[in-house]
């Protein structure tokens, strides 16, 4: 008897039950076929070592600005106190971060207050209420967009998000910390400068 590839497909179809679209999970799969169990602990391999590599090199930027590496048990992203910054340097923190094409990160404030069906939220967008410095988040991936975006764009990379996932590479993770602590010095400087001069 034959059955046809359009057969098993719909028959597929009409036992996925959700409302979103079975194709991810199909390529998800096609992927695994592909790569069979030794290229896929290969890769979970290279992210744990990556990882690593991600947490020294911020544990050792956050040293080097004042900071500290604040120790958490979460084996995809880690965390860096700013307690020099101040709530305010630490939101700009995050938008110059995001203007210099980096995202996978996120600045903490722990001063914003929210309300969510009554119940109040002190230090809203913190892991908890009223934690006492703020914080900066990193969440050790390349982004897809990098590969398609450099076809079109050679001189730079567009963007680097860190997130250890798997496809992050040792280039991501470098041009994520020249970046971080280019920026951290530049809000450091122009704090450190008397009030009313400009710092370039």
């Amino acid at each position: 008897m034959h059955v046809s590839c359009g057969h098993i497909r719909n028959t597929f179809y009409v036992r996925y039950p959700g409302r979103a679209s079975s194709a991810p999970l199909m390529d998800l799969f096609i992927t695994l076929l592909s790569m069979g169990r030794s290229g896929l602990l290969s890769l979970g391999t290279q992210r744990e070592q990556l990882f690593l590599r991600a947490k020294n090199e911020l544990a050792a930027l956050a040293a080097r600005h004042g900071e500290r590496l604040l120790e958490t048990s979460n084996q995809v992203s880690m965390a860096m106190s700013l307690a020099r910054l101040g709530p305010d340097k630490a939101t700009e923190l995050g938008s110059k971060l995001f203007s210099r094409c980096c995202s996978g990160s996120r600045t903490v404030s722990c001063t914003s207050r929210q309300t969510v069906a009554g119940v109040a939220f002190v230090g809203f967008g913190a892991h908890i209420d009223a934690y006492p410095t703020p914080y900066l988040t990193v969440c050790v991936i390349a982004s897809v967009f990098l590969a398609v975006l450099q076809l079109s764009v050679q001189p730079f990379s567009y963007m680097t998000q860190i997130a250890c996932a798997i496809g992050t590479t040792d280039n991501d993770i470098s041009s994520f910390m020249s970046r971080l602590d280019k920026t951290l010095g530049e809000i450091h400087k122009k704090l450190a400068a008397p009030s009313g001069v400009a710092v370039p």
